[in-house]
């Protein structure tokens, strides 16, 4: 069974944590009429959760977040709750934001003080230049017709398919693959 809240939950392994989030718990604009009150509850133990970790002696090397909607987009998030989840994503240092939602797969910008931080290389990037934002919604019904060309991408290929992310102490790595079982992109952040 899922963990209490089972809409959003926080697991812990080794030098990860994993937070996830519902994205469509919006506090301000809900998708189901009368959640803007769980939508508040979860923003009140995102940011009990985040305050936790950070208190600690020793926090966790890395944090993710794992969420269904971009906060980019027209797909994304409604756009205050966006704009909020943004800064409180920058102000907590998440290192990754894994979401679905959009049919491809694809590696945005890293986003850091409200900015978009376009890489030098888009296979290492720096952790200090922020968090990293992955979708991978290659992974059932049909795909998007086209690549998209937002502002906010690096690249998007409209691929089935799944992502597999690997931490230890001093690296994220993310490594995309492809039907078949064969790896066909990756990113590493240091």
């Amino acid at each position: 069974s899922m963990p209490d809240p089972e809409h959003y939950y926080l697991v812990e392994r080794g030098p990860l944590a994993l937070i996830v989030l519902d994205s469509d718990l919006d506090p301000f604009q809900p998708v189901v009429p009368g959640d803007r009150a769980r939508g508040a509850e979860q923003l009140r133990w995102l940011l009990d959760t985040l305050r936790e970790l950070r208190e600690r002696s020793s926090p966790p090397a890395w944090t993710i977040v794992a969420q269904h909607h971009p906060v980019f987009g027209d797909h994304g998030m409604e756009p205050r709750a966006a704009a909020l989840y943004q800064k409180i994503f920058d102000i907590y240092d998440i290192d990754l934001l894994l979401m679905g939602h959009l049919h491809t797969a694809a590696q945005g910008k890293q986003l850091q003080g409200g900015r978009l931080i376009e890489p030098e290389d888009p296979h290492e990037l720096r952790r200090a230049d922020g968090m990293l934002q992955i979708v991978q919604g290659g992974g059932g019904r049909g795909l998007q017709a086209e690549p998209s060309e937002a502002d906010w991408l690096v690249w998007d290929r409209p691929r089935h398919g799944f992502c597999a992310v690997r931490v230890t102490p001093s690296a994220l790595v993310v490594v995309w693959t492809g039907e078949g079982g064969h790896p066909w992109e990756w990113v590493r952040v240091r």
